[in-house]
């Protein structure tokens, strides 16, 4: 068998990373690869991996997602250690709270912190459970960020909340935070501790990666303490890979952190050049017309600055019609996986749900039984509310209710026993004819036969045409990660919507 043969941008990766391998140097000791989707980018890092190894180099792969991670290991040389960033500060910090536990209640935790009366906002009123429950949404927050201190700005806004309840909350609040997070942090706490408050606790110690190198991949979403303590590393060179287009998950409290490497200059606080930016525009898993496909949202998104290209020997067909029963059924919404779920169920087809958007779906059932029960939940999206008469009203006249109308219809419609039954009715993923998964769910997958779902709405005309500007940059990102999971073919549904914003035979006459 002949050498491999690379493609010209592949190349270019390869001879930069040589140079920073034969010299260490400050200037240029970070290089930043924005890899289109199906670019095969862990077929690169391993040859990247394999260059470091001829020059007696060691390093480090890590992500945030286990599969990625353990894909990865099984093909990188012995001179690359992979794992997780939780993985990682287990290692260093998380081991010494093995001990404590994250099924504490907000009811003890109330206890513990001494919050024992009501707090009375402009038209409601926040029990000591309730106040508990913030309080840890809190914590969440501020582990995830690269602050110092923990303050009353980590109290995040809770729906249904106005702008002068949520500075009565913060006032009243932040000393229980304080003392909560030096709990948190103490080997001899009682309060919940969960996985990212062992990375918070570490990466303030700033531990030092052993090593000459590190390959973080997936950065496009990335937890700000991380982005921070990769930064303190200036013994390492940096190799950074991800996708733009698909940092789809800032609402956990992730960043794109694609063009966030940069050092600082220390006489005027300016960025320093200091930072290579390279390409993987050619996908492997697609062909040519889903590739023209995902270049029409991601014109929409950075207004051509970056295109994919298809695999010319890869035929994948893109149209609005089923060619068959779909491998993945793809939602927007956690309501489409509920409406789309039932409708297969119905016809006999066997289907699946990840674990997570199961356990998801299974959250907002045991949510809303609890507030139609007339207590309090802990679900985020319903923290704020006392019962389901208070959800309803919510969803009717507050705009910002409308992300979760359609779920909330569909409870009070079918009953929140609607969404523990569908369970058991779900079979495992490899048995099933069909997966049935949000978007988000799937990204990192692909299947050869795609349905997005009729659930992806049209955005609010802001003149008297439709444009592209129209549209939530969130949104864009969502169905371009959507549309280029499929590999043999796509039936695109509800993002049939594009030809109104753009259409290459229009651009041409």
């Amino acid at each position: 068998m002949g050498a491999r043969i690379w493609t010209a941008e592949q190349e270019a990766i390869f001879q930069h990373f040589r140079k920073m391998m034969e010299v260490f140097d400050r200037e240029n000791r970070k290089l930043v690869i924005n890899a289109g989707a199906g670019s095969g980018k862990t077929t690169v890092l391993v040859q990247l991996a394999k260059i470091a190894q001829e020059f007696g180099k060691d390093g480090r792969f890590m992500a945030f997602n286990k599969a990625i991670v353990e894909s990865a290991a099984a093909k990188m040389p012995s001179n690359v250690k992979c794992s997780t960033f939780h993985a990682y500060f287990f290692g260093t910090t998380g081991r010494f709270y093995q001990h404590r536990s994250d099924k504490v209640s907000a009811f003890t935790t109330a206890e513990i912190l001494g919050i024992t009366e009501d707090l009375e906002l402009t038209e409601k009123k926040l029990t000591p459970v309730m106040q508990a429950r913030i309080i840890y949404r809190a914590i969440g927050k501020y582990s995830m960020s690269d602050d110092y201190k923990i303050s009353r700005y980590h109290i995040p806004y809770t729906r249904g909340f106005s702008t002068d309840d949520m500075e009565i909350v913060r006032d009243a609040l932040e000393p229980f935070l304080i003392k909560a997070w030096e709990d948190v942090a103490s080997l001899t706490g009682k309060l919940r501790f969960k996985p990212e408050n062992y990375i918070k606790i570490g990466a303030l110690k700033s531990p030092r990666i052993k090593g000459s190198f590190v390959m973080i991949d997936e950065a496009q979403d990335t937890m700000p303490v991380i982005l921070g303590w990769l930064k303190r590393q200036p013994h390492l060179r940096i190799v950074v890979t991800g996708d733009s287009a698909q940092a789809i998950n800032e609402w956990t409290g992730a960043i794109d952190s694609m063009n966030k490497w940069h050092g600082t200059n220390k006489d005027d606080g300016t960025p320093k050049d200091d930072v290579t930016y390279l390409t993987l525009r050619k996908s492997w898993r697609f062909g040519e017309d889903l590739a023209a496909e995902a270049n029409r949202w991601l014109y929409i998104l950075n207004g051509g600055e970056f295109f994919i290209t298809g695999n010319e020997n890869v035929n994948t067909i893109v149209d609005d019609v089923n060619q068959d029963t779909p491998n993945a059924i793809l939602c927007r919404t956690n309501a489409g996986v509920f409406q789309a779920a039932m409708a297969m169920v119905e016809q006999g087809v066997k289907c699946a749900m990840s674990k997570r958007n199961m356990e998801d779906l299974k959250d907002i059932g045991k949510a809303a039984m609890q507030l139609m029960a007339g207590t309090s939940c802990e679900l985020e999206d319903f923290a704020a509310f006392s019962n389901w008469d208070e959800v309803l009203e919510y969803v009717e006249n507050d705009p910002g209710g409308a992300d979760i109308k359609t779920m909330v219809k569909l409870i009070d419609k079918h009953g929140p026993d609607a969404l523990l039954e569908l369970s058991d009715s779900l079979v495992p993923m490899h048995m099933a004819e069909v997966v049935i998964i949000t978007m988000h769910t799937s990204k990192g997958l692909e299947f050869d036969g795609v349905q997005i779902w009729n659930d992806c709405v049209e955005p609010e005309p802001k003149g008297d045409e439709p444009e592209p500007e129209d549209f939530d940059p969130a949104d864009v990102k969502l169905y371009y990660v959507a549309i280029t999971r499929a590999m043999k073919w796509v039936n695109r549904g509800a993002l049939s919507m594009i030809d109104q914003y753009v259409n290459y035979d229009d651009e041409d006459e």
